[in-house]
C-alpha cells in the first residue's frame, strides 16, 4: 500500500502539560505526522501573569516537541473566548487583561518565539448583546495587533454562516487585510465565497464532505491530551490516517495532500514557508 510521505500537518493541537503530553506526539509521528499547530490550552487555576506563564508554558512544550521529537512545530498563542468569564468572576477586568494577552502574544511572535495569535473571537454559545459586543472589540484590537506584526489570527466562533464570513472579511480588510483562520470550520462552510483560511476537523465524514467542496482548506484535530477523558477529541493520529484515506480513495490524492498540508499552510504561517 502506497504511504504519503511528505509534510502531514495537523493545524489545531493543544498539549496538557499536567499529562502525558510527549505520548500523544509519538501517536501522532508513528502514523506519519510531521507538524503541527501547538495551541496554548486555558488553564484557569491561576490568576496572576496569567497569559505570560501560559504563553511560556506553550513555547516550552512546543521546543520539546521539536528538539526531542523532530516534528515541526508552530505555537498559537492569545486569550481564549472563555477567558472573559473566568476574568470576569475573579473580578478582574476582562477586556484590559485580554488586551494584554494579545498585545504579549503580538511581542512574542515579533522574537521569532510565536507563529499565530489564537484562538481568539466569540463564545459558542450563546450571549447577550451586550457580552458579544465586548468581543466584538477584542477583535477589532486583535486585528489591529495581528495587522502591526503581520501574523494571522485564529478564530474560535460560532457555526458562521456565509453572511459571517463575509462581515469577518470585511472586518479584518478595515485594518489592512488581517489575514484569518476559521478553526473547527463545517465542510460545507467551504461553499462561502470568503479569503478567510479554514481548517476542518478530520474525521472521515468530515473530510470526504469537505472534499466534495473544495481542497482549499487545512486539517485538524482540536486533540487535547485531557487525562480524564482521552477520548473528548479526535485522537491525535486522525490526520496522518486521514492523509492516507486521501491517497486510497482520490486518483489525485498526492495532488490534495500537497494542497492541504503544503500550498495552503505556507500561505498562511511564515514559518512552514520558511522550512519548504
Amino acid at each position: 500500500m502506497e504511504r504519503y510521505s511528505g509534510r502531514i500537518f495537523d493545524n489545531h493541537f493543544h498539549l496538557n502539560q499536567a499529562s502525558d503530553f510527549a505520548a500523544a506526539v509519538r501517536i501522532f509521528r508513528s502514523a506519519g505526522g510531521t507538524s503541527l499547530n501547538i495551541t496554548n490550552l486555558p488553564s484557569h487555576d491561576r490568576k496572576e501573569n496569567y497569559y505570560d506563564m501560559l504563553y511560556r508554558e506553550t513555547i516550552r512544550i512546543a521546543d520539546i516537541v521539536r528538539s526531542q521529537f523532530g516534528v515541526e512545530t508552530l505555537v498559537t498563542i492569545g486569550p481564549y473566548p472563555f477567558d472573559y468569564f473566568f476574568f470576569d468572576q475573579a473580578q478582574i477586568d476582562p477586556m484590559e487583561t485580554m488586551r494584554h494577552g494579545l498585545d504579549l502574544a503580538a511581542r512574542y511572535i515579533e522574537e521569532g518565539m510565536a507563529d499565530a495569535i489564537g484562538e481568539i473571537g466569540f463564545p459558542h454559545i450563546p450571549q447577550s448583546d451586550e457580552v458579544m459586543q465586548k468581543f466584538w472589540e477584542l477583535l477589532d484590537y486583535a486585528m489591529a495587533v495581528a495587522h502591526d506584526v503581520k501574523a494571522p489570527l485564529v478564530l474560535h466562533t460560532f457555526d458562521l454562516s456565509c453572511d459571517d464570513y463575509m462581515r469577518l472579511e470585511k472586518r479584518a480588510n478595515s485594518y489592512g487585510n488581517v489575514m484569518l483562520v476559521k478553526h473547527h470550520a463545517r465542510p460545507e462552510d467551504l461553499s462561502c465565497n470568503t479569503s478567510i483560511f479554514r481548517s476542518i476537523p478530520a474525521s472521515r465524514r468530515a473530510i470526504r464532505e469537505a472534499l466534495r467542496i473544495s481542497r482549499n482548506f487545512m486539517m485538524e484535530t482540536d486533540f487535547i491530551n485531557d487525562p480524564n477523558d482521552m477520548n473528548k477529541f479526535l485522537p491525535p493520529d486522525s490526520v496522518p490516517k486521514r492523509a492516507q484515506m486521501i491517497l486510497q480513495e482520490y486518483d489525485d490524492g498526492g495532488e490534495i495532500l500537497n494542497r492541504i498540508f503544503n500550498e495552503i499552510p505556507e500561505s498562511v504561517y511564515q514559518r512552514l514557508r520558511d522550512h519548504q
